[in-house]
């Protein structure tokens, strides 16, 4: 709560709430000391991804969740292929010319939520294994978006709002409040 009324000061502890622990730890040593339970938050989804993955690699089980999966689904929709190849060069194109668009016209934060998608879409295909078309792409988002509280879960802040954990990871706490926010 001490941490949270640097930027919410009118923030105030439940009655009777025990005292938290405030530390730091490399972001190296992020994964080995995540355990089931475990909340790990981000302003963005896109830095989640990479932990998360780790997590699932050496056998623990992490949920991801962000209200992207929809949009990352929608954004795909846009290109009709199942060529993984020609869709990350379509992407990339919308990207560049949408992301401009947007600062131009004083969007700022849409552009950001858009590199966001587009970041974490591209993490994906990189980390995913497997990943050999679109359809393959989908799939992967699905498995890896979910509400479940079962494992490790790694979720953007607007997700977290109102859950509880024992501990909590602040992942990227540079990002909040976000510099375009």
């Amino acid at each position: 709560v001490k941490l949270a009324q640097q930027i919410v000061p009118q923030l105030e502890a439940r009655d009777n709430a025990p005292e938290g622990l405030i530390g730091e730890i490399d972001y190296f040593d992020l994964v080995s000391n995540l355990q089931p339970k475990d909340m790990v938050i981000c302003r963005t989804t896109a830095p989640l991804i990479k932990p998360a993955f780790e997590c699932v690699r050496i056998g623990m089980k992490a949920i991801i969740r962000s209200d992207i999966e929809k949009q990352l689904m929608d954004l795909i929709a846009r290109f009709d292929t199942d060529n993984l190849q020609e869709f990350i060069i379509n992407l990339d194109e919308y990207f560049h010319f949408e992301y401009l668009k947007k600062m131009d016209l004083g969007k700022e934060m849409q552009a950001e939520l858009l590199k966001d998608r587009v970041d974490t879409i591209h993490f994906i295909i990189q980390e995913g294994g497997g990943i050999h078309s679109v359809w393959d792409l989908k799939k992967k988002i699905k498995s890896i978006f979910g509400e479940s509280e079962d494992g490790i879960i790694f979720s953007s802040v607007h997700k977290a709002k109102g859950l509880e954990a024992e501990r909590i990871f602040i992942l990227r706490p540079d990002l909040m409040p976000h510099k375009r926010a």
